[in-house]
């Protein structure tokens, strides 16, 4: 799955978010086939986290976003590393991506 994949499932999930803020939480599971290859994604979103668990060809991938602290987390089990991300970066991210997929 690549960064902006991610990024762009993450950007939906917290627009969903929204609608959580009333509940407890919700989950969501999508299964779906990627170039013949089975992917299940899962979402879990709180008022104040969103967490995605990623599970492709590249193995297992969680994404959290802290909305408390404005910060995601992109967590990779299987090489066991992690970076940071603050919302602005995020933001200044999606804008290039966005830019890019326009052209």
């Amino acid at each position: 799955m690549t960064l902006a994949r991610v990024t762009l499932s993450c950007m939906a999930a917290t627009l969903i978010g929204q609608a959580a803020w009333a509940a407890q939480g919700v989950v969501i599971v999508e299964k779906t086939t990627v170039n013949g290859a089975p992917e299940t994604h899962q979402i879990q979103i709180t008022p104040q986290r969103m967490r995605a668990d990623i599970a492709g060809a590249n193995g297992l991938t969680t994404v959290v976003f802290d909305a408390t602290k404005q910060v995601l987390y992109l967590i990779n089990t299987d090489r066991m590393t992690y970076s940071e991300m603050t919302k602005a970066e995020a933001e200044q991210m999606g804008a290039q991506l966005s830019g890019m997929m326009a052209q």
